[in-house]
């Protein structure tokens, strides 16, 4: 899907839909053991806390880029 935009190797897309793979099936595990066993205002807290680690985990991803960038892209992998 983001192929067109982001100039990585193969081995680079891979590794970034492995890594988001597992992290949204663990969040979206997570969400319902929250959802079912604590209390709604827990479960919001869960959520305020998620979109941290998601945009941390996110930002952290950019790495793959760096390290598995094509010769012919510019500096932000593009």
């Amino acid at each position: 899907f983001f192929g067109h935009i982001f100039a990585i190797t193969n081995m680079g897309w891979q590794i970034l839909e492995r890594r988001w793979f597992i992290f949204f099936l663990l969040a979206g595990a997570a969400n319902e053991l929250v959802r079912l066993y604590l209390t709604v205002d827990q479960w919001v807290i869960y959520k305020q806390v998620i979109v941290i680690v998601f945009l941390t985990f996110g930002l952290y991803q950019f790495t793959i880029s760096r390290h598995h960038r094509l010769p012919e892209a510019d500096n932000l992998g593009l």
